[in-house]
């Protein structure tokens, strides 16, 4: 049967490839709502802002991604609402993560879609 080397050596190759995909479009979540958090949080030294991380971890099935910003007071800064900020605002990591989480299936999926 004409190309069915091609069709079987893919086929075997696919769970892989999915689970890169998958993990490519996680990646590519998290890094939307870390860019998001960078700009939005609030600049006074700078300290904050370049506190802030974005971790990976786990295998191909298991994937954790982990955004922080990560000094004493990143919390606080966080949380309170009636502080007007010269620039950025409260917030600055929950509001990013509300805006690109409704679009994690489809983000994700269109990484797959791609591997079909």
């Amino acid at each position: 049967m004409k190309g069915y080397e091609q069709v079987r050596s893919k086929l075997q190759k696919l769970p892989e490839a999915l689970a890169q995909a998958g993990k490519d479009g996680l990646h590519e979540v998290g890094q939307k709502i870390f860019d998001q958090a960078k700009a939005t949080v609030p600049i006074d030294t700078g300290t904050l802002k370049g506190s802030g991380r974005m971790d990976e971890s786990g295998s191909n099935t298991k994937i954790k991604i982990t955004i922080g910003f990560y000094t004493d007071y990143a919390a606080y800064v966080h949380e309170i609402m009636y502080y007007k900020h010269p620039h950025g605002k409260a917030k600055y990591l929950e509001d990013p993560f509300n805006s690109v989480i409704s679009n994690i299936e489809s983000i994700i999926a269109s990484k797959m879609k791609g591997v079909l």
